[in-house]
């Protein structure tokens, strides 16, 4: 289980890293276009060419943060359904009903 728990940790690491880099590279990308500057072809295949990439090759699988469970788990919360209802029930969560 806790070798699961690192390979999602370092998978998560490393995508948000590139969707840093992409951030940072569109940002770039639109304040060159937005400049008074003439680009080179060169320049815009290149910022082009980084839009075609499929760079998110893995899909990341939701995990209950507490039970690190990947059975019914809320994207929302980050909880599975099971500790979702026993902490509905002990009040930690405020602002929902005893039906869920």
């Amino acid at each position: 289980m806790n070798y699961l728990k690192l390979k999602d940790f370092n998978l998560r690491l490393s995508l948000a890293k590139k969707e840093n880099s992409l951030l940072v590279n569109k940002f770039l990308f639109v304040n060159l276009l937005n400049s008074n500057k003439i680009l080179s072809p060169k320049i815009i295949k290149y910022f082009l060419s980084l839009k075609k990439k499929n760079i998110f090759g893995t899909r990341i699988v939701n995990r209950c943060v507490i039970t690190n469970s990947d059975k019914s788990t809320s994207s929302s919360t980050k909880i599975s359904r099971k500790i979702f209802r026993d902490l509905l029930r002990i009040g930690i969560i405020p602002g929902h009903k005893k039906s869920v």
